[in-house]
């Protein structure tokens, strides 16, 4: 879901509730009204600040390894999704545990660049350097989450 697709559902949402409602819960009850649509938000706003305002750093650092992370989990779905379909149902525990386990193992060098960024990089960037290191510091901690949900639950 994109940045803009994500703007829209939390329109309909408090188009649905009402503004009245939806500004009364959100004081309410934050964790279920106001955060979700918020940080859904914020981090997809996160990677376009990233990749546009420091460019430089992320296309020299971070890039190679964020592009070998979307080509591995893509690769990886499409191999799994084609021998299911035409050789036969892949064991369980490879199904279910050493697949997931390897498709978020080369999630980490990307993880792992982000952060650095942010850390490394960024504080000493002289555009917007507060901004680069909450939105690189918000995009790691997205993915570590990801991660994080889908090995441990």
């Amino acid at each position: 879901e994109i940045l803009f697709q994500r703007l829209q559902r939390s329109v309909k949402i408090v188009k649905s509730s009402g503004i009245g409602v939806s500004l009364k819960s959100s004081f309410a009850e934050p964790f279920s009204w106001f955060w979700p649509g918020f940080w859904g938000s914020a981090r997809r706003f996160a990677l376009i600040a990233v990749s546009y305002v420091g460019y430089g750093a992320f296309v020299r650092s971070a890039l190679p390894a964020v592009v070998l992370d979307e080509c591995l989990w893509w690769l990886l779905s499409k191999t799994q999704d084609l021998f299911t379909r035409k050789v036969c149902a892949l064991p369980m525990i490879l199904d279910l545990v050493l697949l997931p386990f390897l498709d978020y193992l080369h999630m980490v060098p990307a993880i792992f660049k982000v952060a650095l960024l942010a850390f490394m990089v960024y504080p000493d960037h002289e555009q917007s350097p507060v901004l680069l290191v909450l939105c690189a510091l918000a995009w790691t901690g997205h993915n570590c989450h990801v991660t994080k949900s889908t090995l441990l639950e």
